[in-house]
């Protein structure tokens, strides 16, 4: 709670300019406020959340209480009477909204703030929640401040991180708020530019003095504080906050003390940064360098302008992970200069430029601050350290007048080769049906090759304009997320004219943790009615986000009823195109880098919207199926771990198997049980997205394709099945011939780790072999549907990778105890564990350096197949030489998922921890995968989708699989039950126990499916809202079909008692 204002406090009166509707049930409020005193502020008996124009305030200090002018619904006017509360909050309001300040006519002239005409009060926020005394999420608020008898308005802008809680007061200094005791002087004011403000505050001393001054307080936004007054140096002792870093959901600020002496120390406050960056952000400060600005670069590497530490300059310095040659560059002389979007350009010592990108704003901005550097600006990217001329003609990242009116610049890429510039269709021929759909196009040239003759390629950029996507968005009814503020306006307002009166949704009583106006997806409609209800994003208010452009985009160059019609697939096939795939945006790609890659995140707390947002439904999906596994795992791991420890440190003895194995088989079924439905659930919460149609095709002719494909399939299986019997074959060759190794004085076997490297060696040939082959196979049986192609593809893969990963495994399990040669010692349990720890650890390991080494050799066997770029690369150009995701990527990661889900959970009783290990693999999996996709492959066509679809079945069958193998394992394999084997009684007892193991955890599997629903009940309720309000709002139902019936007086209704015949007159 801020302390309260000095006696002395002058008066503010508060006029709305427009009518402002507030909905409180059973009234609306219209507010005119009256005069208060300026340590009071208004608050209604209610928590009010209204729409435009609203101001939400609380009353405090000692007041006898005022009104507020409210008019019902009929329109009866009354005065109600303010309850009087004892904190002090600032406005808060909805949505911007024109004040005036002016003297108010029933208070003394000497008491009151000077005002004129242009003073103007706006504020933008959102909510208050003043009954808990917490701030929710705060927007740029701007806050007029009228000052006293020494001068006019000053303005102070606060620009928060959207994430930030602004009531966190370990600053020292409040966030938001001025201090209750401060009062603010305009002619002590020092203005850096329009969105900076230092102002000096009048603290009242313990005695009541109120002419003792504590120095400056500023509170700035993000423009950067490159040349603060020098009269901070030279005034009293104060504090100023600067935020330096605004940028993918981190926060940096830094607190300026200034001593009486005018010597300045800095502290600074830090959420959300990597660690290591705090440790050496910390020591900056302490080195006494002072902070005015920093930003990320595109490895994740940071820099700072500042001063240096006697205050006689300016200086740059960088953290320590920039790559070394431009480190041994930047000292002592480098300077940096910020653009307005986080993008830097830094001049090094040398003269060279480090830069993130170059915009056309921060070219201009670099060339005004260094007009006598004639540079080079250095690009440090993964594949290059390529350079080019600041004064050439093209900036590396080039903002038009299209980028900096509609906030993008190019969405697709299209590489023809130049063999193909007379083919048919040419490329004359496809940029002529392109620009014909209204598509905009630049075209160039390929950098030099090699030998510098000729240039090989040529680059389309292609975009489309914002009416264009309207159309095509309308077209395909693409799937619209609703502004929650607009869609509440138009929903208290109603359409009369429609028959439609307002129809308002609430939850009074707090039910359900979904606002009812929360994620409500409409189809889009180019009616200009419809516009302002669909939510606007980024710095430019842009209709549709990246993916959506570019989804839309695709459509536009595929369409045949109105685009150009062209069939990319079939011109990739056919050599037309070298490639096509969507544009890299860096600026959102380095935000997603620095929230996403962070190892100080949970599993849960990946940005699931902003993966979305960027790649698509389905990938955002799989990482979503990533992440809840994982975080399942935890609770998985910790248990395994629990049940290995006494299987690793106790004597050997029958008890001790029968206790871990048998909790092991029976609660590890549970687990996935109540994982998979648990998936359901959350799923059910995820936006869903629908696939596209393709052409007919013969059934008879497919029918025919597919009997070859499962024929060869099977082929491949028992090519798998020979291949194991070998293997096998081989360790009881070297286990009978006694072949071993001496390691000091002991000597080791070889059959074993023999056969369990030739497992290994034949689960990654076979996997290649039928890659080659069935993704060919798939794509001749000519699939109806993307849908129908992938789920055909993925139960075939599955069927062929399920038996060839685990084969050996069941072979353990179910056959060598019965067949052929015993296990060694009659312990199959002992030789299980180790098979599956052999093979499971090396698939781990190859699966996780194939991650990681293919892209990258794919990216530089492409550069020196086209020919090595030379200076003047454009950054859409290097994008080709990155490798293709494709829509095998996400298959190759869920298929990773799904093989490593069956070693967790079909052996879980000859080795308890192997959730831990795949806990353990899924932490770095996500981050693998994440860094892959940001900067190994091109940017994935983003593509729809609702679920994991197929994964899901493949997944829910492995469960009903684990309940078999599991109880095999714990009845027959693990001698935990050792009964009489040669006798019918023990045969017997064996089966019944088997049979009860298996019908009990079936029936636990039903009884979830049954009674556990898959939809959330707040998911329900929210799918009925948006079927409500989108029949209202885009369908505009009336609220009666058939009109009321209005008597006239005229009409006669009478019937005949003769023989009860109605009678009109």
């Amino acid at each position: 709670m801020l302390e309260p204002l000095p006696e002395r406090g002058t008066f503010l009166y508060v006029v709305v300019e427009q009518s402002m509707p507030v909905y409180v049930a059973p009234s609306f409020v219209t507010a005119q406020f009256t005069s208060f005193p300026v340590n009071t502020i208004i608050l209604g008996k209610e928590r009010l959340y209204g729409e435009d124009n609203v101001i939400f305030v609380e009353l405090s200090g000692h007041h006898e209480g005022q009104y507020v002018r409210e008019s019902t619904r009929d329109g009866t006017p009354c005065l109600q009477r303010l309850e009087i509360v004892h904190t002090l909050l600032a406005f808060v309001i909805t949505r911007p909204t024109p004040l005036s300040l002016w003297p108010s006519p029933s208070v003394p002239s000497n008491s009151l703030y000077k005002a004129y005409p242009h003073d103007i009060v706006s504020i933008e926020a959102t909510v208050v929640d003043l009954e808990a005394r917490t701030y929710g999420r705060l927007e740029q608020s701007k806050l007029w401040v009228h000052l006293d008898d020494w001068g006019p308005l000053i303005r102070l802008t606060i620009d928060t991180n959207p994430q930030f809680n602004a009531n966190n007061t370990n600053l020292g200094v409040p966030l938001i708020e001025l201090p209750a005791f401060s009062l603010v002087k305009s002619n002590a004011a020092v203005s850096l530019d329009s969105s900076t403000t230092f102002v000096r505050t009048t603290v009242p001393s313990s005695h009541g003095n109120e002419s003792d001054l504590h120095g400056w307080l500023a509170l700035t936004d993000v423009a950067p504080l490159e040349n603060p007054p020098p009269r901070i140096a030279e005034g009293p002792a104060g504090k100023l906050i600067q935020l330096v870093l605004q940028q993918a959901g981190m926060m940096a600020l830094v607190l300026d003390e200034v001593q009486e002496t005018g010597y300045v120390s800095q502290r600074m406050f830090m959420r959300h940064l990597p660690r290591r960056f705090e440790r050496q952000l910390f020591n900056c400060v302490q080195k006494g360098r002072r902070i005015h600005r920093m930003a990320l670069g595109p490895r994740g590497e940071w820099y700072c302008s500042g001063a240096k530490p006697d205050g006689t300059g300016d200086c740059c310095w960088a953290s320590d992970d920039v790559p070394p040659r431009f480190r041994a560059e930047m000292e002592p002389n480098s300077l940096v200069t910020f653009g307005d979007n986080n993008e830097y350009a830094m001049v090094l010592g040398s003269g060279g430029v480090l830069s993130s990108n170059i915009s056309t704003s921060l070219l201009h901005r670099l060339k005004r601050a260094h007009p006598t550097v004639r540079a080079r600006a250095m690009i440090y990217t993964r594949h290059s350290e390529s350079s080019r001329d600041l004064e050439s003609h093209e900036p590396i990242y080039e903002q038009d007048a299209f980028l900096n009116e509609h906030g993008y610049a190019w969405d697709y890429v299209l590489v023809f080769p130049m063999s193909t510039m007379h083919r048919k269709p040419s490329i004359e021929d496809i940029c002529h049906r392109l620009h014909a759909a209204g598509l905009s196009l630049k075209l160039f040239y390929s950098s030099m090759s090699k030998n510098k003759a000729v240039r090989r390629l040529v680059f389309c950029l292609v975009r489309a304009p914002p009416d264009l996507l309207m159309k095509e968005a309308d077209r395909i009814s693409l799937n619209m997320l609703l502004d929650e503020r607009a869609l509440m306006e138009a929903a208290l307002q109603g359409y009369p004219l429609q028959n439609i009166q307002p129809f308002p949704i609430q939850d009074t009583l707090g039910l359900y943790d979904m606002g009812p106006y929360t994620s409500i997806h409409i189809k889009y409609s180019c009616r200009d009615d419809m516009q302002r209800l669909y939510l606007k994003r980024g710095p430019m208010n842009s209709l549709f986000s990246s993916t959506q452009r570019m989804l839309l985009t695709k459509s536009i160059m595929t369409n045949t009823h109105g685009g150009a019609g062209l069939d990319l697939y079939k011109i990739l096939h056919n050599n037309t195109l070298a490639a096509f795939y969507p544009a890299h945006e860096p600026t959102e790609r380095s935000e997603l880098a620095a929230a996403w890659l962070s190892w100080h995140f949970w599993p849960w707390q990946q940005p699931l919207s902003s993966i979305q947002s960027y790649f698509g439904s389905k990938i955002a999906l799989y990482f979503a199926f990533l992440a809840h596994y994982t975080t399942w795992l935890m609770g998985a791991g910790v248990v395994g771990l629990g049940l290995w420890i006494p299987q690793l440190v106790l004597p050997n003895s029958g008890l001790r198997d029968q206790v871990v194995v048998g909790c092991s088989s029976v609660w590890i079924v549970i687990w996935a049980t109540l994982l998979m439905k648990s998936w359901g659930r959350y799923n059910a919460t995820l936006a869903p997205m629908t696939g596209r149609p393709m052409l007919y095709f013969d059934k008879r002719e497919k029918l025919n394709r597919m009997c070859w494909s499962w024929l060869l399939l099977c082929g491949l299986i028992g090519l798998v099945a020979g291949l194991v019997s070998m293997n096998f074959y081989l360790q009881n060759y070297l286990i009978e011939a006694k072949y071993s190794i001496r390691v000091g004085s002991w000597d080791f076997l070889i059959g074993g780790p023999v056969a369990n490297l030739a497992n290994v060696a034949q689960i990654a040939v076979m996997f290649q072999i039928y890659d080659s082959v069935c993704v060919q196979l798939n794509e001749i049986e000519n699939h109806a549907t993307e849908s129908e192609h992938e789920g055909a593809f993925i139960l075939k893969s599955i069927l062929f990778h399920v038996i060839n990963n685990f084969a050996a495994l069941f072979y353990v399990m179910f056959v060598k105890r019965y067949i052929g040669v015993q296990c060694m010692n009659n312990d199959c349990l002992g030789e299980l564990r180790i098979s599956l720890l052999f093979i499971f650890g090396l698939q781990m390991l190859w699966g996780n350096l194939q991650q990681v080494l293919l892209p990258r050799l794919w990216s530089l066997w492409t550069a020196c197949r086209v020919g090595h770029p030379q200076d003047h690369i454009h950054p859409l150009e290097e994008e080709f030489y990155l490798a293709d995701y494709g829509w095998l990527g996400t298959f190759y990661d869920y298929l990773e998922l799904v093989l490593q889900f069956g070693y967790t959970i079909l052996f879980i009783g000859a080795f308890p921890a192997t959730p831990l290990l795949s806990l353990i693999n899924n932490v770095c999996e996500i981050r693998i995968d994440a860094y892959r996709l940001l900067n190994e492959y091109r940017r994935p066509t983003p593509r729809q989708a609702a679920t994991a679809g197929q994964w899901v079945t493949v997944l829910e069958v492995l469960v009903t699989l684990s309940i078999f193998t599991n109880g095999f394992f714990l009845v027959y394999s693990s001698n935990v039950f050792d009964f009489s084997d040669n006798t019918i009684e023990g045969d017997l007892a064996k089966l019944r126990l088997f049979v009860l193991y298996v019908a009990t955890l079936l029936l636990f599997r039903y009884s979830v499916s049954r009674y556990w629903e898959n939809v959330p009940e707040r998911i329900q309720v929210q799918l009925k809202r948006q079927d409500f309000l989108s029949s209202k709002i885009l369908g505009r139902e009336a609220d009666e079909v058939v009109p009321q019936f209005v008597r006239s007086e005229s009409f006669q209704f009478k019937i005949d008692s003769m023989d009860n015949r109605p009678a009109f007159v």
